[in-house]
């Protein structure tokens, strides 16, 4: 089937697979009719017991979470049924899924690199790019601290200050020190 004779997900929901049967023999058994539901086959039992056209319901909802009981399915179901660009905005809307994918893209982020700074030959050179940048960050603040308070400074001269404002100055130069030291 090429791409553009994919059928949509609302034809998809309601299109009824040929019958299989348990035993060709023996037509009086029940017949296990299949019904597609998105990328699964959900048992016609199943979909006429949660009503596949029909609005979303908690036991619908304890049905899917049920059928992915195991992690890895519901891993796969999830990413293919995040591969749905309706599937996925509706998800993002959800605060709290939304959060989960943030935290587990950041975990991602930090095993690789763990991973790259333990196995990576290139590690210590990029550790070394990074300290220099960091070395030149604090110059540039230690730079631009110079410039403000030469700008600030001499409006100051001559100008007595209250007790309030030496306690304030005193506090931050204090703050100033602290971090450099």
């Amino acid at each position: 089937m090429s791409r553009n004779d994919r059928l949509s997900s609302a034809e998809l929901s309601t299109r009824k697979a040929t019958p299989l049967h348990a035993d060709p023999e023996d037509r009086k058994r029940e017949v296990l009719s299949v019904w597609f539901v998105g990328w699964c086959l959900v048992p016609f039992q199943v979909s006429r017991q949660f009503g596949v056209a029909s609005a979303v319901t908690p036991a619908r909802v304890e049905a899917i979470r049920d059928l992915a009981h195991d992690e890895q399915v519901a891993a796969e179901a999830t990413t293919r049924l995040l591969h749905r660009p309706g599937v996925a905005f509706k998800a993002m809307t959800d605060d709290r899924a939304r959060q989960s994918v943030i935290h587990a893209q950041v975990e991602q982020g930090r095993q690789a690199r763990e991973e790259f700074e333990r196995a990576s030959e290139l590690a210590p050179i990029i550790r070394h790019f990074e300290r220099t940048a960091e070395f030149l960050d604090l110059v540039g603040a230690c730079h631009a601290f110079v410039a403000t308070t030469n700008r600030g400074v001499p409006g100051l001269r001559g100008r007595t200050l209250s007790d309030d404002e030496q306690v304030v100055l005193a506090e931050n130069i204090a703050r100033v020190r602290s971090a450099l030291g």
